[in-house]
């Protein structure tokens, strides 16, 4: 990772007396990249930094490019108790925490997190997000709640299992469903 695109800030928010109704008033907004909505998780905190690197090159990514997440700040750990080889998130040399999920940035600094890495499976060598898998099995009028994980396959390395829930008073076949993913 030679280039790295940084966002920092410097500023948490708008601080009003304590004794007013609101006491901070932290900036969020919602984009839409794609299809879909984000809610920002809002700009870094006073010293922070973060950056977003591609999930299989890991080269730096751009603005509204989604990818895998580091930050670096004072606020974080400096590393696992009486563990060299740690289960999880880990910290690199210069000191960048791998948080496990992916996000991305958007032109004004502000940071949205859409997945977790671990949830992620590689399906006939693409990225498969189950959160993007239970949001279009969401939107079928018959579907109350969709759950999707990735279960080891022969022929692909990983495939698709989604558990849902259907809506009182409403059926829905197998096959209509895998109809409205695809």
């Amino acid at each position: 990772m030679t280039e790295t695109l940084v966002v920092s800030s410097l500023s948490t928010g708008q601080f009003q007396d304590p004794r007013s109704l609101k006491a901070e008033s932290r900036k969020t907004k919602v984009i839409k990249l794609g299809d879909d909505y984000h809610v920002s998780c809002g700009t870094l905190l006073p010293l922070a930094q973060a950056k977003i690197v591609d999930i299989e090159t890991e080269k730096t990514l751009g603005r509204k490019e989604k990818g895998k997440l580091f930050i670096k700040s004072p606020y974080i750990m400096k590393g696992y108790l009486k563990s060299e080889n740690s289960k999880g998130s880990e910290i690199d040399a210069d000191g960048w925490l791998d948080t496990g999920d992916i996000g991305f940035f958007d032109e004004d600094g502000h940071l949205y997190v859409v997945d977790r890495l671990k949830e992620i499976f590689k399906y006939n060598m693409y990225m498969v997000s189950p959160a993007e898998i239970e949001r279009i099995i969401g939107e079928h009028p018959a579907i109350l709640s969709a759950a999707v994980v990735g279960v080891p396959n022969e022929e692909t390395t990983s495939a698709a299992r989604a558990y849902v829930i259907v809506k009182p008073g409403c059926t829905v076949s197998e096959d209509e469903i895998k109809k409205h993913v695809a």
